[in-house]
């Protein structure tokens, strides 16, 4: 699962990527950019730049990050495909 994560977050200066072992197989949940998606401010204020400050965006591959998207639908669909 940690090569799986590894590959999953190789694009992003930043990401948690959910993964779940139920009965010996892997099932991808989902890729968190954000702490609390994003929506709650750091207090105090400061700690937002601070934090901010911290990544690196100029290395983000925009064609890699828009097609690894398109493989997450895909496989979101495929597994929505198998639970029907």
């Amino acid at each position: 699962m940690i090569e799986i994560c590894r590959v999953l977050s190789k694009d992003f200066p930043h990401v948690r990527v959910d993964l779940y072992n139920v009965n010996g197989s892997i099932y991808f949940g989902e890729l968190t950019f954000y702490h609390f998606a994003g929506l709650v401010p750091f207090k105090p204020k400061k700690w937002d730049r601070l934090f901010g400050d911290m990544w690196d965006l100029s290395k983000i591959d925009n064609y890699k990050v828009n097609n690894l998207w398109n493989v997450f639908y895909y496989v979101q669909d495929t597994q929505q495909e198998c639970i029907r």
